[in-house]
């Protein structure tokens, strides 16, 4: 009922997004307690409660205000536009709908809005398909385990996004890369796990829902 989940949206003392987030295979959370001290792998936002969850959810706040999202709406258009021309020079063409355009248009989007260079998004789509895919040899090597391939996985993000927040501290820009790298809470920074969660998350569901 909807009073139902009223209830559990509010009594957050009880039922909490952290301990486990997602049901993961017992020998994924213990390599991922052994590699990164945290058994969901990641702590983004949706893996957080109470005033933690709070502060982490504010820092991006105005960001995604209603105003700032109307001054974002050119480019969305432009991109679209950008994509609907793509399928017009490729009349008569057999297109691929999802392949060709679904994978890459909220991809563009969202990489735009976190400050990834255009031609780094092949690479952030395998990564993302290799994180929500990774008990699918498909998505890595074959020759590893799922926590293995996993594991790989979250490695080469967390190489790919500190490098990235070294730089947005240096050459600061308007994107959500620089927002996170250089954001505080009670005038500390964020804590390196919870700064990568954080751009991985944003990176990664933002586009694949």
């Amino acid at each position: 009922r909807a009073a139902d989940i009223r209830f559990i949206e509010t009594a957050t003392d009880s039922f909490l997004a952290g301990p486990r987030t997602v049901l993961l295979p017992i020998e994924v959370e213990a390599s991922n307690l052994r590699l990164i001290g945290d058994i969901n792998g990641l702590r983004p936002l949706t893996h957080m409660d109470g005033v933690v969850h709070r502060d982490h959810r504010n820092l991006t706040r105005d960001y995604f205000s209603p105003r700032s999202i109307q001054q974002l709406e050119a480019r969305g258009s432009d991109t679209a536009r950008h994509f609907v021309d793509l399928l017009q020079q490729r009349s008569g063409d057999v297109v691929d709908f999802a392949a060709d355009i679904a994978f890459w248009f909220p991809l563009r989007v969202i990489m735009q809005l976190l400050g990834v260079p255009r031609e780094d998004e092949p690479r952030l789509l395998r990564l993302t398909q290799a994180l929500f895919g990774y008990q699918d040899e498909e998505f890595g090597d074959s020759g590893l385990s799922a926590a293995e391939r996993l594991g790989q996985t979250n490695a080469d993000l967390r190489a790919y996004f500190t490098a990235m927040t070294e730089d947005r501290r240096r050459n600061p820009r308007d994107d959500i890369a620089t927002l996170l790298a250089n954001a505080r809470i009670d005038g500390e920074p964020l804590a390196d796990s919870d700064l990568l969660s954080y751009l991985i998350i944003v990176a990664t569901a933002g586009h694949d829902t």
